[in-house]
């Protein structure tokens, strides 16, 4: 699923003998299945997004199976022969909503029949009877599937007109027939967080979700910090300060630091309320983030140098590493401390802090960095790309790559805008999503090194984000970061989206470049 410029959202059925597949090339479409009841599921291979996208087993989304098309078939492996054909036999006289339920559960079948092989072989048995041209499409089913897909997409976008909705048949050599339906939105139906009393009134820095809760820590540059609870869509904790909050991170879940333009490092305690000046830098702190396997506290700022602290005493460790520019991002893995320093990405082991144990170059100004699990780590830069490289690569000359982070609106131009933050989905080996400065949320596959899906612009910059601890929730800071002038100045909003990973899996599998 993709919005183009135009702000059009393409939903298309093929009838074809393989799943369907995204092209990054080509406009990427969301397949729908339509059922003789009237009613309407989304296909398997999308992402369940709790505002944006319709979740196959969504109570919102969902329409049960009409009765006596078909159940929840299981081929015996013993009697493969009598069951198949027995099964295909039923299958010639179906009429097209028939068929096309039916396709769906051989494409995307049960986890159940995924394990059996037979399904694989009743697949390529049945393509012949499935998309056959006898699969005829009246001008009333035409009606009923832009009606369907309509009412399904009705929950998670506001469309702009019905009347503009067009559906096209098209035949594809491959695929079969394709229908296609192009719905103009206006806008996406979103979760935003409420802050009615005390909105935030300047450029968020930072979010993050707790260790364990799904409580969010903002920083901001209006010098407060705030906790909101997204279970309970309640402001807990706010806290003003004497200057703007650059970074912000937890300890626990009842302790946060954050990072000063006045180049204090400042702690919290959630419960009391009460803060204190933990530490100093000599120019403006731009990073803060705790360690709970050490219970270090390390900060980096504009004065070159990377400090460690001693949670418990609030003392640095002896010395600090000083750098050739100012830290612009900083990232903990385990016992391994991320430094963003120009073009290189420098590694610190936490039990001995004196030096950088590895450096290594990416060609590019870094704007952030984050790990990559255990294997690597990936760097967002200031000119809209993103590397990933890997620690332990099995081919010495071969250890990453990189791309361009553009969404598919400027595939064709040169202007490419900043990545602001890189998160790695906790849940999903190998998935992680990009937040660029002209608002644009895309989730991407390390393993196949393929775009998943693009979020429609948001009309701020995408300051930060954060999953949540089980990879089920993903927030989004859209606000202003004062990296351009032609910045829109507009109230900041954090959005909260939620994620479903087996959907991810089944749409990335499906995927192509």
């Amino acid at each position: 699923m993709a919005i183009s410029s135009s702000g059009e959202l393409r939903v298309s059925a093929a009838l074809g003998p393989s799943p369907i597949r995204i092209n990054p090339s080509s406009p990427p479409k969301v397949d729908s299945v339509n059922f003789l009841n009237g009613g309407s599921s989304v296909s398997e291979n999308m992402h369940k997004w709790s505002a944006s996208i319709a979740h196959v087993q969504s109570t919102r989304c969902h329409a049960k199976r009409p009765l006596g098309i078909i159940s929840d078939y299981e081929m015996s492996t013993s009697s493969f022969n009598q069951d198949a054909e027995s099964f295909l036999l039923s299958a010639i006289n179906m009429n097209f909503f028939e068929r096309l339920n039916l396709a769906w559960k051989i494409i995307f079948p049960s986890p159940t029949m995924i394990k059996n092989s037979n399904a694989n072989v009743a697949k390529q048995r049945l393509k012949m009877i499935l998309f056959s041209d006898r699969c005829a499409v009246s001008e009333e089913a035409k009606q009923k599937i832009v009606s369907n897909i309509v009412n399904a997409l009705s929950d998670f976008v506001v469309i702009e007109s019905q009347d503009k909705v067009q559906l096209s048949v098209s035949t594809d050599a491959a695929l079969g027939t394709i229908y296609s339906v192009t719905v103009p939105l206006k806008k996406m139906n979103t979760s935003c967080l409420e802050f009615d009393e005390n909105p935030i009134q300047d450029a968020i820095s930072r979010i993050r979700f707790a260790p364990m809760s799904n409580n969010l820590l903002i920083s901001s540059w209006d010098t407060n910090l705030r906790l909101y609870n997204v279970d309970k869509s309640k402001l807990v904790f706010e806290a003003s300060g004497e200057a703007a909050l650059l970074d912000c991170c937890f300890q626990g879940e009842s302790v946060a630091f954050t990072a000063g333009s006045d180049c204090s490092i400042t702690r919290y305690d959630l419960h009391s309320g009460i803060s204190d000046n933990f530490g100093n830098h000599d120019d403006l702190a731009t990073c803060v983030e705790y360690s709970d396997q050490t219970g270090l506290v390390i900060t980096g700022g504009w004065d070159k140098k990377i400090k460690c602290w001693d949670s418990r005493s609030m003392k640095t460790l002896s010395g600090a590493n000083t750098v050739s520019v100012g830290v612009e991002s900083m990232s903990l893995c385990g016992f391994i401390a991320m430094v963003a320093v120009g073009t290189s990405v420098n590694m610190y082991d936490l039990r001995k802090f004196n030096s950088s144990f590895y450096s290594k170059c990416v060609d590019i100004q870094i704007r952030c960095v984050r790990p990559y699990l255990d294997q690597g780590f990936a760097a967002g830069s200031v000119e809209g790309r993103v590397a990933l490289k890997y620690f332990n690569p099995s081919n010495p000359d071969n250890d990453g790559f990189a791309f361009r982070c553009l969404p598919k609106a400027k595939e064709k131009r040169h202007d490419l805008a900043a990545v602001n933050d890189i998160v790695f989905s906790p849940s999903n080996y190998g998935v992680f999503v990009t937040g660029t400065n002209d608002g644009y949320v895309t989730i991407w596959n390390a393993q196949s090194k393929r775009r998943v899906f693009e979020m429609p612009k948001l009309d701020n910059s995408i300051a930060s984000l954060s999953y949540n601890r089980e990879g089920q929730f993903l927030a989004i800071a859209s606000s202003y970061t004062y990296q351009e002038a032609n910045e829109l100045e507009i109230p900041p909003k954090i959005y909260i989206v939620e994620i479903d990973d087996q959907q991810i899996d089944s749409f990335s599998a499906g995927s192509s470049k």
